[in-house]
């Protein structure tokens, strides 16, 4: 074959599967890695325990049922409405997973602060240190909860190929 001469096949995947794979692997978890850093950052696993505790029920019917609408909606959508679909379900299955996750961050913050408080009293000073291990646990339970959607939303069951009607 003349090096001027594409590979066979119609597609970058078909033509340089090597590549393809390995451009897919290193592009594939930053955008969740990010999203949930800052998602983190702002305290959101916090803010959305905080919302399943007080109204469980709402939160769960929101939640729940739009990631069961999305996951319907992804075996019957052609291939640009089932990557919507699954974005959504990505943002609905983030949100009740960080909600538990919130939990986590919320029983080590009240932990760490009731050690921060008891320092105080006894007059050791007040250390910036709790506010940082709680910040950083909500970033990091964040971001994990993030990358593990992300790959739960690969495993969605979709249908080949959308036929036209």
């Amino acid at each position: 074959m003349a090096p001027e001469t594409a590979p066979p096949g119609k597609t970058f995947e078909e033509r340089w599967p090597d590549d393809a794979s390995s451009a897919d692997y290193l592009a594939g978890p930053w955008i969740p890695v990010a999203l949930g850093g800052l998602a983190g950052l702002l305290g959101l696993p916090i803010l959305l325990w905080a919302a399943a505790r007080t109204n469980p029920v709402p939160f769960l019917v929101v939640v729940g049922g739009t990631i069961l609408v999305m996951t319907v909606l992804a075996m019957r959508l052609g291939r640009k409405g089932r990557r919507r679909a699954l974005s959504v379900w990505k943002i609905a299955g983030w949100a009740l997973v960080a909600a538990v996750g919130g939990l986590v961050v919320t029983v080590l913050s009240d932990a760490i602060c009731d050690v921060a408080c008891q320092a105080t009293a006894v007059g050791q000073g007040i250390s910036v240190l709790p506010s940082v291990l709680i910040m950083a646990a909500s970033i990091i339970v964040s971001v994990g909860v993030a990358v593990g959607v992300d790959r739960a939303a690969r495993r969605v069951p979709t249908r080949g190929s959308a036929s036209v009607r």
